[in-house]
């Protein structure tokens, strides 16, 4: 009897992420993360050619790396929203209003990030 306490045997799993309120942002965070993978793959890279991962109006060109480092932000979306959703059924399963803004702060980090990924894709070009 002890397999029916761990949490992915239990009900409550399967019932947490049928709710259209998980489902919701959920699906906006992972649409927005394979999105944003897909542009960094898609991007071509010349090998041995730098790549700039930080511009400013100001300053100009100010952070450039080599070309394989060029996964660091979508590796990071990966991350924040891996952690978040970890959160929000760990932790707030119990507290609705922390479940949705861990879960919504998931989705909006994706578009974030693909917004990122796009304007770092654009520059690169």
């Amino acid at each position: 009897m002890a397999w029916l306490s761990f949490p992915w045997r239990r009900e409550s799993w399967r019932v947490f992420w049928r709710q259209r309120s998980v489902l919701i942002p959920l699906a906006v965070a992972l649409v927005a993360l394979a999105a944003s993978w897909i542009v960094v793959v898609a991007t071509p890279a010349a090998t041995g050619e730098a790549r700039v991962l930080r511009y400013s109006i100001y300053v100009g060109t100010n952070w450039i790396i080599p070309p394989w480092a060029r996964f660091w932000p979508s590796l990071v979306a990966t991350m924040f929203i891996g952690l978040n959703v970890v959160l929000s059924y760990v932790v707030a399963r119990r507290r609705l209003m922390l479940q949705r803004v861990w879960l919504w702060s998931a989705a909006f980090i994706g578009l974030g990030f693909l917004w990122l990924t796009l304007l770092l894709a654009w520059f690169n070009s």
